[in-house]
């Protein structure tokens, strides 16, 4: 698990939106989504699904959300 990965998971969370999330971090969509599919696959769960207000997380995903927060905020600290 890379925690680039794990950053961008909780950022799409935070935003909602692939497409605002690539737009805020100013990377492209597609290594946001290949970021989060490489995630998934090493925590081998689903974490974020489509519904009609963009990305949700899955039950997983909330599990895992409190994870990637923790590890957002202490990057950013350091």
């Amino acid at each position: 698990m890379q925690i680039e990965d794990v950053r961008v998971f909780a950022w799409i969370v935070a935003s909602g939106s692939l497409s605002r999330t690539a737009r805020e971090q100013s990377l492209p969509k597609a290594t946001l989504s290949h970021r989060l599919r490489r995630l998934e696959k090493d925590v081998r769960a689903v974490l974020l699904t489509r519904s009609g207000s963009g990305l949700v997380p899955t039950e997983a995903g909330r599990t895992f959300l409190k994870h990637a927060q923790a590890v957002e905020l202490a990057y950013t600290r350091a």
